[in-house]
Formats: C-alpha cells, structure tokens, sequence
C-alpha cells in the first residue's frame, strides 16, 4: 500500500514476529508453551534497527521470489495494474490506476491458497469492513471491495512514504514533532473506538507517514468488533470480547505483534477491550518519546513474564530521555496491569495536546490557527495541509520543464499554497534557492530588492548594487547573471523564482513587462526554475502580452477543496494548536454549511478566526458558540457587513449596486456574465468589483458553456437570502432592479433565438425603459442601451409602417382594376369590329 519516498515500495511482509501462524492450531495457550515453548518463545527478537532496514527493502520477507497473482496491465473491474508493490503473509499488493477517477490506487488481493482458509478470509474481510467505516484524515480511506477470478480484493489510498519505524530510523523527530504524531494516531484510534472497533495490532509498522506527512494508520486486520449494549439509562457503552467466546481457533484469537500485546492478549480466557489498544499506545508513544521499547526482552518468553507482571518493571529514568513528568505518568498509567485502569483514548488526547509546544500553540491567547483573508506564510506551513498532491505534481513538472504556473480562482488559496505548501518542499528538497515574491505594480523593482535580501544572507550583496536597477534596463542579461550568482552563493543547483499573482503584469509599466519577460526567456533550457500563479479569470488578458504564453505550457489547476478536504483542513489546524471541538460532528456541520465553492477556504478561515475568538480555556470551539452569532450564515453577512463599512460612501453604493445585481426577486443568487455588469472601461466600476473580488463577496467562474468569458455572482447564497443591507437597498431600488432584470432576460433571449423581431421590447416595458435610461443609470452597458433603442425604433416602425405600407398596397389594386376593364374594353371593340 505505500512506497518509499525514494521510489521504493515499502511491503508490509507476514508477521514473523506474530504470536500464532495460521498452519498450526493448538488447542491452548498450554499447548503452545509447553509444545513450541523452545522453539517459539525462546527466538530472539529482532532489534528496532533490523526492523527498519527490513521494511526500507521491497519484499525481503520472503526467502524465495513468490508468485504475482496479478499481471501490469491486467485490468481488475476499473482498476488497471502497474506493477506489485509488496506481499505479506495472506495477500499481495498492487500499485493501480483507476481508470474512471485518474488516481492511483493500491489494489490488496489475497493470496489463492488462503481461499479456502476461513479464518484467513475472515481477516481480510474484517480489515475491509473495519477500514470502510472509517471518513478519517489519519486513517487509510477504503475504495472498493470486491471479487476478481474467485479472489476478494479490497482498493485502498495509494500512499508514498515510510512506515514510523523506518521514519524515525532516518530522521531525528523534535519533540513538537513527536507530539504531533502522537495526537494523530491517538486522533485515529479515537475514531475507530468512536466506531466500536478495537485495532489490536497498532504498532509502528502499520502506521505510515506519507509525503504529505498526514499520517495514517492502516492494517485492520486483526480488529474486532465490540459489542454494542444499552445501559440503564438507556445510552449506548462498549462491552468487552472474551477471547472464549469467539468462533475462530485460540492460536489465532491471540494473534498480534508480542511487542506490543497487552497481558489480556497473552492469557487464556482474556477479554479484549479499548485497553487493549490503550496498552499498544502506551507502548508505541513510549518508543516515540524515548527511542526505546519499555519491554526490552531477549526472548518472547522473557517478553511474555515482563509485560504479564501486575506490577510492570519499567522506568523511564533508564532512558534518559528528558519527558515531562506528566506524560511520564501518562505513559506509566497506559501500561498497567489492569486494562480497567489504564487512560482512555480520549484523556491521553487531551493531555498531549496541553502539550503543543508555544510556538504551534500560535499563542492561544492570540490569533490562533486562521489567518483570515490573509495568505498562509511560510512560518505557518505547519497549519497548511490538503494540497498535498498537487504539490507533487508541481515538483515533477518542475524537474521536466523550466515554468509551471498554477491556474484557479479569485480565493481558492494559491498563495497560500505557495508559501505555506510548495516553499517548505522546496527547502527540505535542498535543489533550487526559492526567490519568492507577489507580481505588483513594479515587478522589477521588487525582484531586485527581494534578490538583494537574498544575497545578504550569505553576506554577498555586491552582485545587486544600488545601480543594478538602472543597468539591466540597458543589459538585461544581468538579470540572468545573478541568478546564476545567487545559486552559486547558496551553493543550490539554481534559483526557484516564484512570481504569485502574475495577473498584476498587466498593469506595470510596459519596461518593466520587456524587461522581466526577457528574464523569463533567458531561463530556458537553464537550472533554473521559475512558478508562476494567475486567476484564471485574467489568464486570457496576461497571454495577449507578447512573449507570456510559452510560460503557461505547464499550468496545473487549483481547483476549490470539497467538502471532505475542508475538514480535513479545519481538524488539522486545530490539532497544531490543541484545539478541539464540540460535539464530535461540530467540524463536518461547519463545512457542509459553508459549502463547496470558490471560496469554501477563505470562508473556513473567516469563521473559524470569529470561533476561535469565543474559544474555551481548554481550546474547544463549541456549537453554542456558532448558534450565539447565527451560524455560519450569521458570520458570512458580519464579514460582508465589515467589508461594506470600510468603503466611502460613494463606492458603498457603486458595490450595493453591482451586488444587488446578482439577487433575483425571489432572495436567490444569480450568475451573470462579467461583461454584462458594466462598461469594461469603467474604471470606477472596474475597481470596486475587483475589490469585491478580493474581499470575498463576488466570486468569478468560467463560463459553463465552455465559451470565452466569465460569470460572477454572490460567493455564498446566504449573502441573497440573508443579507438585510443588501435586501433594504434591493426593496428600495425595486423598480429600478425589476427593469434591469427585464432587460438582461428579453436581450438574452434575443441573442439566443437569432435577434427575432418578437422578442424585443415593446409597450408599457419599452416605455418604462427608455423613461430610466433617460435618467443615465450607470448600470445600463452599451449593449443595454443598444437594445433598448432598437426595440424603439421597430415599434416606431410598427405604429408607423401600416398606414405607409396600405396605400401602396390600395394604388395597386386601382392600377389592377383599370388594366382588367381596359382589357375587356379592347376584347369587346374587337369582337365588334369583326362582327361589323
């Protein structure tokens, strides 16, 4: 299921080190001991070392090469696979392609001999089900199960990385790191006892981090499903599983990782319950903090006597680690005897985030984990999480092609993403020296200031002098030459210059446009690399500049986060900071409210800031809270609200005007074409809605039929139906709005049906037209106006025509008349004549 970061699959290989094999069944744990007990127990255990080199190589666990039950290229219902990543003990996994989603997939098949082996297939299916219940961040997330030529498959979430032993074999964590992971594998744990399922085989091996450092626990195999019973109160609680009580064999009831299996798992008769799981996290979180095994055992028997003491035998002194004293007892507290006494899941939660570290903490006093409308900064990389994946794409591009540019919408979050997502990549990666800044109105001259900042901190600032501004207008070649400077300074491969809102371009002065797309060209086929980031609703107007297209050849685009992403988003800010929130389904109530749009994230970011205002002393945004201020929909109209009262008085009712647009006469939002909203050469217009733009109450999308523009409306639909300031200045422009629509929907439907004659204005409605564009309404565009006089002059033609039209018409007939009686008049003058 996971691979390497460094293009090595990491297997996960049959259990060596497993209490039980499925091949053997005795009776009892007796039988066992006293049958096997030279053979079993006495075998060493393998060090934490030979365990991580062993999971850093593809598929040691096997002495002879095993068998592929699968083909590259076969394809398994809509899943093509690539090749085969790993095999354990029961089944094979399978990098894949799903053919209908374009993701990759990892593709989990057991092995043909364990088919008819049903506690094998009870395994698999439990790890399915188990895994299926589970919409979690820090659990692996379940795709399909099914049936492939008599073999069940399950598909998980393809994830490249290490597992947590190998993880920390290769890297020295910092303490705040390791209290970040310990949250989110008791986070997960919570989750799956929230859902009455015990994992009784948590253990680092099956715990992976991958690139995006998300860590997920995965391997279900071994979970049972607790009881669920009704008390005297009529809630629900978890019972405890006797291990008698179960159907499948003893040896395999007892089955799990000796290093981490609590007493109840080693003894005859023993119940298993949410301490089982308290006792494997107790274990693990030990090894965590201190880099040691508190049961340090030659043997497994050695092993088995050590852990099913009622007094265990273990010190953290003897390790030296430096642990606060309270987590020491939490630990201590988690490794009793007596599963009825150890912690539950939910108090070590809360204990190790009272431990988040200051500077995460974002000084609980004060702003907190959201940053508004502000762009995410580099410092703040540890907040930022659900773009993952396209930061990867950015850096395989990057690696082909000297310019990536990533495209998306007004608000979706791309500078965020490139401070907070792809910088931090791009240091830990050591390859380029970033060079980063925002495309203002003097982009050159903010290139020069940012490369001098960046010269001085390797003391070597002579390259960008105080007359080097002045000298790369007559030689723009030495632009080139001090990026080639400044990666030989930092002794980097190149520079990685990322330019965010490129769209700013367009408005700086023409030499400095010639100036920076000379750089740009000079880049190419070089080491260095340049991101550029742009709206897509000026993408169009930054390509007519001469030279700029070449540099959008590779664009990703940003698409806004869904729903599942967003809340991914909003419980990984908070567990950075020891956050929580109440009740448990508080967070997926908040995203489904704000919704899946443009600007979902600069919403999560307003509301959240106003929540986390009105936080508790323990750090919990509570539901009352949101109720207190009228839900989501009560933030959005306070944030739209503010926006308004930082406007002068004149663009307040310019912005009313422009917003009032997008409402229908039912209190819903609408979309309307950009160019139909005002003369695009208005620049008082043109500013207000940009910074409507930018303040989040109008949101840009291309338009749906594909064709060259963009349509704008309100960014959320509460802003239509419950927005008082902009309902009062609807009702009190009533007229005004009704005509406006009445326009924009006969000259729509005239433009559509071919401009037909019939679907012009005409009457009472033509009259009323012309009397308010008499009055120079600056929301009439010339296309309005344009229309409305036409359909003027085609009634002025229809009240007049008629009468014009008939006397032709009457003439006609007299000249018809008088053509025929001269025609008989001659006929008959000729039969008389002949008669005659």
């Amino acid at each position: 299921m996971t691979a390497s970061s460094k293009s090595k699959s990491v297997s996960h290989p049959p259990q060596e080190d497993e209490a039980a094999s499925d091949t053997q069944n005795p009776s009892s744990v007796r039988d066992l001991l006293s049958s096997d007990g030279g053979l079993f127990f006495d075998q060493p255990i393998p060090t934490e070392r030979e365990e991580s080199k062993r999971d850093l190589v593809e598929n040691v666990d096997s002495k002879e090469a095993p068998v592929d039950l699968l083909t590259a290229g076969e394809l398994v219902q809509h899943f093509k696979v690539q090749k085969r990543l790993g095999h354990g003990g029961m089944s094979q996994v399978y990098l894949a392609q799903d053919m209908r989603l374009a993701r990759k997939v990892a593709l989990k098949m057991i092995h043909p001999k364990h088919i008819g082996h049903w506690d094998m297939l009870t395994r698999f299916l439990q790890e399915a089900r188990a895994t299926a219940r589970f919409n979690h961040p820090h659990i692996i997330q379940i795709y399909a199960v099914g049936e492939f030529q008599g073999a069940p498959y399950v598909v998980l979430e393809y994830l490249e990385g290490l597992n947590l032993r190998a993880y920390l074999f290769q890297r020295v964590l910092s303490f705040q790191e390791k209290l970040s992971f310990s949250v989110a594998i008791c986070e997960a744990l919570l989750e799956a006892h929230r859902h009455q399922v015990l994992h009784c085989d948590l253990k680092p091996e099956n715990i992976i981090i991958p690139q995006d450092k998300r860590l997920r626990v995965l391997d279900f195999g071994l979970s049972r499903r607790l009881r669920s019973t009704t008390g005297r109160e009529g809630k629900e609680s978890l019972e405890a599983i006797e291990l008698q009580e179960l159907s499948t064999p003893l040896v395999t009831q007892i089955r799990g990782t000796p290093g981490y299996m609590a007493p109840e798992q080693w003894k005859e008769g023993g119940v298993l319950s949410t301490g089982t799981d308290v006792w494997a996290l107790g274990v693990l979180l030990w090894e965590l903090l201190t880099g040691e095994h508190p049961f340090k055992s030659e043997t497994l028997l050695e092993l088995r006597t050590r852990v099913c003491q009622e007094q265990p035998d273990v010190s953290l002194s003897s390790t030296g680690a430096d642990v606060p004293p309270v987590l020491e007892e939490l630990l201590l507290s988690c490794l009793q005897y007596d599963a009825a006494v150890r912690p539950s899941v939910e108090h070590i939660l809360g204990v190790l985030r009272s431990f988040v570290s200051e500077e995460k903490d974002a000084d609980a006093s004060g702003a907190g984990p959201f940053v508004g409308l502000v762009p995410m900064s580099l410092e703040q990389s540890f907040l930022f999480t659900g773009r993952e994946s396209l930061r990867e794409d950015v850096l395989t591009e990057l690696a082909e092609s000297t310019f990536v540019s990533i495209v998306g919408a007004a608000g979706v979050g791309k500078s965020s993403f490139l401070q907070a997502c792809l910088l931090p990549a791009v240091l830990e990666e050591g390859r380029w020296e970033p060079l980063s800044m925002r495309c203002g109105e003097h982009p050159l001259r903010d290139l020069v200031s940012t490369m001098r900042a960046s010269f001085a901190e390797v003391e070597s600032d002579d390259a960008v002098n105080s007359s080097f501004l002045s000298d790369i207008q007559s030689d723009p070649g030495l632009l080139r030459a001090a990026f080639d400077r400044l990666a030989t300074c930092h002794e980097k491969e190149g520079v990685l210059f990322v330019l965010d809102a490129f769209e700013d371009i367009v408005s700086s002065p023409l030499e400095e446009q010639r100036l920076l797309i000379a750089l740009f060209s000079s880049l190419q086929g070089s080491a260095h690399r340049c991101v550029l980031s742009v709206r897509e609703d000026r993408l169009s107007e930054c390509t007519q500049i001469e030279g700029v297209k070449a540099f959008f050849v590779r664009s990703l685009y940003l698409s806004a986060p869904t729903a599942h992403v967003l809340e991914m988003c909003l419980r990984h800010m908070l567990t950075q900071v020891g956050g929580v929130m109440s009740p448990l389904d508080f967070s997926s109530r908040l995203c489904r409210d704000i919704g899946e749009n443009g600007h979902a994230f600069s919403f999560l970011q307003i509301v959240g800031q106003r929540l986390w205002e009105n936080r508790t002393r323990e750090l919990t945004l509570t539901y009352k809270s949101l109720e207190d201020v009228r839900g989501v929909a009560g933030l959005i109209v306070t944030h739209a609200n503010e926006v308004l009262h930082r406007f002068s008085p004149t663009d307040k009712q310019l912005a009313l005007r422009l917003l009032s647009r997008f409402v229908t006469g039912h209190a819903q939002r609408r979309w309307i074409a950009k160019e139909n909203l005002f003369e695009q050469s208005d620049a008082e217009h043109l500013r207000v809605f940009e910074r409507l733009v930018e303040e989040r109450l109008v949101e840009l999308r291309v338009r749906a039929d594909g064709l060259t523009g963009l349509d704008a409306s309100l960014s959320h639909p509460v802003l239509a139906s419950e927005w008082s300031l902009l309902s009062s200045w609807t009702r009190e422009h009533s007229v005004e709005h009704s005509l406006l629509q009445e326009i924009e929907w006969s000259m729509a439907l005239w433009e559509q049906r071919g401009h037909l004659p019939g679907d012009l204005l005409r009457g009472k409605r033509l009259r009323d037209c012309l009397t308010w564009m008499g009055e120079q309404p600056p929301e009439l565009t010339t296309q309005m106006i344009e229309y409305i006089l036409l359909s003027e002059q085609d009634a002025a033609f229809r009240d007049v025509a008629p009468s014009q039209r008939r006397r032709p018409v009457r003439w006609s007939r007299w000249f018809a008349g008088l053509g025929w009686l001269f025609f008989l008049f001659s006929l008959l003058w000729t039969l008389v004549a002949r008669s005659c």
